[in-house]
This record gives structure tokens, sequence and C-alpha cells, in this order.
């Protein structure tokens, strides 16, 4: 079940450049939340493209209200 109220923003992106990607093939994106603390996850991702890992990165990304992030850049 997707909860609507529930959102997430970038707090920080690191990405590591493996292999180039082909821009005409399809591609698979596998994430795993490997900490959760808090208003805190930390997940690490990777990108795959013909069964190749291209792309791996992590990602901390920080729970907020819909309605903040409504607000805020609203106002």
């Amino acid at each position: 079940e997707i909860n609507d109220d529930l959102w997430y923003v970038t707090g920080t992106l690191k990405v590591i450049y493996l292999k180039p990607t082909p821009i005409n093939k399809p591609v698979e994106l596998r994430a795993k939340v490997i900490e959760k603390k808090g208003k805190k996850s930390v997940m690490q991702v990777s990108l795959y493209s013909e069964g190749i890992e291209r792309v791996k990165g992590e990602v901390i990304g920080i729970r907020v209200a819909q309605n903040d992030i409504f607000y805020k850049t609203s106002h």
C-alpha cells in the first residue's frame, strides 16, 4: 500500500559512475535501505543495464510531511 502523505527530501546524494550506460536500452534500479533512524533513511542504490552495474550511489533521505513541502515552496 502506498502512503501519499509520506514524502522524502534529499539530504545527500553520492553517485559513482562505473561504466557507460547505453541510452537506448532499458535500465533497472535496485535499492536497499541500510539505516533508518528517526526521520533519516540511508539507502544504497545501483543502476543496471544489460545485466551490468553501471552506477552506484548512496542517498540520505529526510522524511517530511507533504503539506510542509507545498507550504514552504508556495509562500
